[in-house]
């Protein structure tokens, strides 16, 4: 009769133990889900961050070379030419760098599903 309790006391035990086990298992998926999550948003953030930097790499490029063609012009209808040529250049640069950015962070949020109420 002991013999058969003690079987019975480590049987409850071990049962105990197990859900344990699978609590902390769930735990861990869950901790593990979230270490992701969290990765991917910084992932994305460092995207954005490096295509900022290379998009103003270009910028300042573009600054320099513009400095260099006005100096380069002769009269004030040169001058002006250039001027305007510049900014159209610039413009287009900036409307194609914002729409990039933008289509890439609103495509993602296009493919969510939406409920019906």
């Amino acid at each position: 009769m002991k013999a058969d309790m003690a079987t019975a006391k480590n049987l409850q035990q071990d049962d105990r133990v197990v859900s344990t086990q699978d609590l902390l298992g769930g735990a861990r998926i869950r901790f593990l889900g979230n270490v992701v999550k969290s990765n991917s948003s910084m992932v994305g953030s460092i995207d954005l961050a490096r295509e900022t930097c290379a998009f103003s790499q270009k910028r300042l490029q573009a600054y320099v070379d513009a400095w260099i063609e006005i100096s380069k012009c002769k009269d004030l209808r040169k001058l002006s030419e250039c001027q305007e040529e510049l900014a159209k250049k610039a413009i287009s640069q900036y409307m194609e760098e914002a729409s990039a950015i933008v289509k890439r962070y609103t495509s993602p949020l296009s493919n969510i599903p939406t409920t019906k109420p």
